[in-house]
C-alpha cells in the first residue's frame, strides 16, 4: 500500500500504521484527506461486511473459502464510480480449484446452460504462469522444474500454469 499512496496523504490520527512494527489486530480502514476511505481485513465472515459502499474490493485466495457468499457481499458493495468515471469492481486472486468448487462454477470454461455465462462475459480473466514470473526474474531460477516433482501431473497444470483441472 505505502509504496502507490504517499503516508502524507493519510490523516495524522492514522499515520502510526507506517511503522514496520504495527500488525493489524483485525479489520481496519485508512482514512485520507480526500475523504476517501480504504477498508482491510479479512472476509472470514462475509456478512460482517455487508454495510460499505465501495469503488473496489480485493479477494485474495478466493478459492480457499467453501462458497460462493464473499463473492456475492463484494459484488454487491462495489457501488461507487471511481475517479474519472471509473466502474465499480471487485477483482480475485487465487489458483483454480482441484475439485472444481464455486470458483469454477464462476471463472472456469462456459458450459451448455451456464447460469453464469452473463458473469464471465463480463469477467475478465488473467492467468499467471509461474514459469513466467520465473523468466521474469521475479522467483529462483529452476523453481518451476523444482516444484513440479513433488505435483501430480494435475496439480501441476493448476498450481503451476493456472489450469482448471477435470
Amino acid at each position: 500500500f505505502s509504496s502507490w499512496c504517499p503516508w502524507s496523504y493519510v490523516v495524522d490520527s492514522q499515520r502510526y500504521r507506517e511503522s514496520s512494527d504495527w500488525n493489524p489486530p483485525g479489520p481496519f480502514k485508512h482514512v485520507f484527506k480526500n475523504g476517501a476511505v480504504i477498508y482491510c481485513g479479512g472476509i472470514e465472515n462475509p456478512t460482517t461486511m455487508r454495510g460499505p459502499n465501495v469503488t473496489w474490493a480485493h479477494f485474495d485466495e478466493a478459492s480457499a473459502h467453501p462458497k460462493a457468499l464473499s463473492l456475492k457481499v463484494l459484488d454487491g458493495r462495489a457501488r461507487i464510480v471511481g475517479p474519472d468515471g471509473t466502474p465499480p469492481s471487485v477483482w480475485l486472486t487465487t489458483t483454480p480449484d482441484l475439485d472444481q468448487g464455486w470458483t469454477y462454477d464462476y471463472f472456469g470454461p462456459p458450459s451448455p446452460n451456464d447460469q453464469f455465462s452473463a458473469f464471465k462475459a463480463d469477467s475478465l480473466i488473467i492467468k499467471l504462469r509461474t514459469i513466467d514470473n520465473e523468466k521474469a526474474g521475479n522467483i529462483a531460477d529452476g523453481y518451476t522444474a523444482r516444484r513440479a516433482q513433488t505435483l501430480t501431473s494435475a496439480e501441476a497444470r493448476v498450481f503451476l500454469e493456472g489450469e482448471w483441472e477435470k
